[in-house]
């Protein structure tokens, strides 16, 4: 395997991890799991809800573009198809959360 290959898949990889986690955490604040009881304010909790306090609904795009980003680096080659799919969604977050904000 090359060492472009190992860096790319441990890249592919943490941004899983990182998307996992977002959801989790975001998956959390409807069911309000974690705001009382002995798992009171525990990590994940604190992350859902400072997510969501600050992004709002388009918090929730976030975990998506970390799949997305993560499940194309998993690509063994860059294709221009890969660049354009990974623009757009970087653009469609980023527009989703300015939006919210001066909404």
């Amino acid at each position: 395997m090359k060492t472009q290959n190992k860096s790319s898949n441990l890249t592919a990889v943490a941004l899983l991890v990182l998307s996992a986690l977002f959801s989790i955490s975001l998956l959390l604040q409807p069911f309000d799991f974690g705001a009382m009881g002995p798992g009171k304010d525990n990590l994940f909790y604190k992350l859902g809800k400072m997510l969501y306090s600050v992004y709002g609904f388009s918090s929730i795009l976030i975990p998506i573009f970390l799949m997305i980003a993560g499940l194309s680096c998993f690509s063994a080659k860059w294709t221009i198809f890969v660049e354009f799919y990974s623009f757009w969604c970087v653009l469609f977050v980023f527009c989703a959360i300015i939006i919210s904000l001066f909404a």
